[in-house]
């Protein structure tokens, strides 16, 4: 039998998703407006973008609860025993290895990104790396893995909706590495993984930790690279 098992078809459907999605734009303008008198270009980055994703996941929530009948941890099956909880965050590590190798493969390029620049902000370093491992995560598996993998996966099946969940996923993180078409590659199956996570768990909650841990350890090795400001 194979690990990744077909999906239950969600309550939602694509025009639900489409009216989701949708929900976002407006919740980043409010977010953006509401931090513009921040201090410095990685501050209000952040600040809004975990204004608007918070904006957002309640919009969603109440979308689905209107709906459904679900409330959003529910449709985003985001439950998972504690006790597996930290073999999930551990393979985040095992996962930034095996693209790290990847990386190395592919001859990946440094090149000047808007990431960079906000890591060498005063301070930069520190809120990117407290964001990036903690709510950007959650954050992220709940809309991609929660929402909109299951309703792809199943009308394309688990591994083309893994798939075209990825696209999606990388092109949102492209801006911050300037559209180089290699990470935007290795983004992709970056995203995959944490799609196949989902699909073998059958809880977002478990993408979740991997995802969080996956983002620690760059994190971390971003920090032994002397990239901490």
């Amino acid at each position: 039998m194979s690990v990744v098992e077909e999906q239950p078809a969600p309550a939602w459907d694509l025009r639900d998703l489409a009216v989701i999605a949708g929900l976002y734009l407006p919740a980043l303008v409010l977010g953006t407006l509401v931090w513009l008198w921040a201090p410095s270009k990685v501050v209000r980055l952040v600040a809004a973008q975990l204004t608007a994703w918070a904006v957002w996941l309640f919009a969603a929530g109440a979308l689905l609860r209107m709906r459904c009948g679900l409330g959003l941890l529910e449709a985003a099956r985001a439950k998972l025993p504690v006790a597996r909880l930290g073999l999930w965050t551990a393979l985040g590590p095992v996962m930034a290895g095996v693209f790290l190798a990847a990386a190395w493969l592919m001859d990946m390029p440094r090149i000047e990104t808007p990431m960079r620049d906000l890591l060498a902000e005063p301070g930069g370093f520190w809120l990117l790396a407290f964001a990036g491992s903690t709510a950007g995560p959650w954050c992220e598996e709940i809309a991609f893995r929660g929402l909109v993998q299951p309703v792809l996966a199943a009308r394309l099946g688990t591994a083309l909706g893994i798939a075209a969940t990825s696209l999606p996923f990388a092109l949102m993180h492209g801006p911050e590495y300037a559209w180089s078409w290699r990470h935007l590659a290795l983004l992709v199956a970056v995203s995959a993984s944490f799609g196949v996570v989902r699909a073998a768990s059958g809880s977002t909650l478990a993408s979740a930790a991997a995802h969080a841990g996956y983002n620690t350890t760059q994190f971390v090795l971003l920090y032994l690279a002397g990239e901490a400001v």
